[in-house]
């Protein structure tokens, strides 16, 4: 049972600084304890876990813009950040966690500021089904937590300067292009400002534990190994990886995300996907090394959502001609 209510408030920019503050709430979160992380980065790309930034961003154009490439440890597709998007991180003990309330004090925070949002498919929020907030989430083995991103006024030609969204992404969702399907807050509240959306999650959080907020200081982290965290996250192995030799690929949609899958010139395959199901990825990604002609198991324990990522996958290599 939450006892404590821990807010953090970032007064950095610098993505690699605030996903180490992200991991470091991780690591040190006490039981009982609950915390809101509140963040902005600079003008950058983030793409998921599971995520080629070769296939996903305009990396030439990133680099003559200097726009920052980078990865997050969640699963979800690519997003652009830039100093009017907010980010939000909720962070609980596994028994503690519980999605439906994050996204309650989410709706309650926006509707305290006027304006009416809808939870819609697996991972967004919406106004008139367009698209201001996207989710991911990562489960730990003692912690698990829940971010995402409010657009409140964010360049959306930018957006669609440094994103490579996929067609097949449009068209399931049934629109032309990545403009036409998101919308800024400030569309719908035009004078909403950061502050205002700050404050109306605080109050919304405090009030769905019926707690206090305790304010975190910066002093917390000068003690804690925060630059060897930032040094990784901002690394070219961790944010770049090899480039993909795809000597042939295949690219499909299904209901639980995109899927590219590349035959490498050695002969191996290689997976990249905006699925939020980041374990059962990194078990299928090492599957697929060890024997890429034998079909995936699913293994005891595997929700129905992952025995239908299963199948679907192995349906997707077994019309695959190698």
């Amino acid at each position: 049972m939450v006892k404590k209510l821990l807010c953090y408030e970032s007064c950095s920019f610098s993505p690699y600084y605030n996903l180490a503050i992200e991991q470091m709430l991780f690591k040190n979160l006490a039981s009982e304890e609950s915390a809101l992380f509140l963040w902005r980065n600079d003008k950058t790309v983030v793409i998921g876990r599971h995520q080629s930034a070769y296939l996903e961003c305009n990396l030439p154009a990133m680099k003559e813009d200097n726009i920052l490439l980078a990865r997050r440890l969640t699963g979800g597709g690519a997003v652009y950040h830039d100093k009017e998007n907010l980010n939000f991180t909720f962070l609980n003990y596994k028994d503690d966690f519980d999605l439906n309330r994050n996204f309650n004090i989410l709706l309650d925070a926006l509707y305290q500021i006027g304006i009416c949002a809808t939870l819609t498919g697996r991972n967004d929020i919406t106004i008139e089904g367009k698209k201001f907030s996207g989710n991911a989430y990562f489960k730990g083995k003692r912690v698990c937590y829940h971010h995402g991103t409010l657009m409140i006024e964010v360049n959306v030609d930018a957006l669609k300067s440094y994103l490579r969204v996929s067609s097949l992404k449009l068209c399931t969702k049934g629109v032309k292009s990545v403009s036409s399907r998101v919308i800024n807050l400030r569309q719908i509240s035009s004078h909403l400002g950061v502050e205002d959306l700050k404050n109306s999650i605080k109050s919304a959080y405090s009030a769905a534990y019926s707690l206090p907020l305790e304010f975190v200081s910066n002093a917390m982290w000068e003690q804690k190994n925060l630059k060897n965290e930032e040094n990784f996250l901002s690394s070219r192995e961790w944010l770049l990886g090899e480039t993909p030799d795809f000597i042939s690929w295949r690219e499909e949609r299904f209901k639980w995300g995109e899927v590219v899958m590349g035959m490498t010139s050695s002969g191996t395959i290689e997976l990249y996907s905006d699925a939020l199901e980041v374990a059962l990825f990194e078990y299928i990604q090492k599957s697929l090394k060890e024997n890429p002609k034998l079909p995936l198991k699913a293994l005891d324990g595997f929700t129905s959502l992952q025995n239908e990522i299963i199948t679907d996958l192995n349906s997707l290599l077994k019309s695959w001609s190698f």
